[in-house]
């Protein structure tokens, strides 16, 4: 059986929902149930037998969500790519 990789899209500026909830990066780190959007979706994609990822990110917030999603998943396979 092949590998399936799942692409996630990352890579929106979020502008309209800066400033929500005292959010003031990209709305895949805005918070839900006190874990960010992009934590919640690897969770789950995990719990159906998905593990390895791609995330394309803005460059605007490229390193901010490399290491919030380095912190959660340290020893994950997640590859990052952005938007340049």
């Amino acid at each position: 059986m092949n590998k399936i990789k799942t692409v996630i899209a990352a890579g929106g500026l979020g502008t309209r929902l800066q400033g929500f909830r005292g959010n003031d990066s990209t709305k895949i780190l805005l918070e839900v149930d006190g874990s960010p959007m992009i934590i919640r979706q690897i969770e789950q994609l995990t719990n159906w037998g998905l593990n390895e990822f791609i995330i394309i990110t803005n460059p605007s917030f490229d390193k901010l969500i490399k290491d919030v999603i380095s912190s959660y998943f340290p020893d994950k396979n997640i590859k990052f790519y952005n938007t340049t």
